[in-house]
This record gives structure tokens, sequence and C-alpha cells, in this order.
């Protein structure tokens, strides 16, 4: 009975033995498959941060284009704009420039045309006069 009794407890020996070194070697794979997990996770976790700063330098350039293209969009209405203003302004300009000239203009035509009325009016008065000096010459002939 005692020899049954120390087999028995040399084969639990035996099996408690065997059972830890296979818990350790259970523990030890574990650990190497959660190391080697890990090693993926970083290698994830960094492809992703460089996939994502990637994609935010292109979406930053896309920007810097995108405004480049509007502020020279702007630019060039903005010229247009001031080239069409400058156009206008010439143009108004010279309008008014020819209104002037056409105002002076029709100032002189008047004044010329007030100078002939005032002269041949004065000429009709000197006329009417000469005419009133011969009629009372030729009164003063006749009862002479």
């Amino acid at each position: 009975e005692e020899k049954m009794k120390e087999e028995r407890e040399m084969a639990c020996r035996m099996v408690m033995s065997k059972m830890a070194a296979e818990k350790e070697e259970a523990i030890r794979r574990m650990e190497e498959e959660a190391a080697e997990h890990r090693k993926k996770l970083v290698k994830a976790a960094q492809e992703d941060i460089e996939r994502a700063v990637s994609n935010e330098r292109m979406r930053s350039t896309n920007l810097i284009k995108e405004q480049k293209l509007l502020w020279d969009q702007n630019m060039a209405k903005t010229l247009t704009s001031h080239k069409k203003a400058i156009e206008e302004m010439s143009e108004a300009h010279d309008e008014h420039q020819r209104s002037i000239k056409a105002g002076i203009q029709k100032d002189i035509e008047r004044a010329v045309f007030e100078a002939e009325r005032t002269f041949l009016v004065r000429q009709n008065d000197l006329i009417k006069e000469n005419d009133e000096r011969w009629k009372h010459m030729l009164s003063e002939n006749e009862k002479r």
C-alpha cells in the first residue's frame, strides 16, 4: 500500500511537473505571440500615421493650389474690372471734353451771332439815321 501511495504521488508529481512545463511553454508561446502581435500593431500604427501624414500633406498641398487658383482668378477679375473702370473713366473724360468743346463752340457761335446781330442793328440804325438826314436834306432842298 505504501508503495502504491508513493507510486501515485510520483505519478502525481510527474503529471504536475509535466503540466507545469506545459503551462510554462504555453505562457512562453503566448508571450511570443503577444510580442509578435504588438510588433504588428506598432507597424500598422506607424503605417497609419505615415498614411495620415501623407494624406494631410496632400490635402494641404491641394488646398494651397486651390487658394492660389482662386487668388489668381480674383486678381484677373480685379485687373479686368480695373481696366474696364479705366476705359469707362477715359470714355467719360472724352465725352466731357467733347461736351465742353461743343459748349464752347456753341458759346462762340452765340457770341459771333450776337456780334453780327449787334453790328447789323447798328448798321440798320445808321442807315435809318442816314435816311432821315437825306430825307431832311431833301425836304430842305425842296423848301428852297
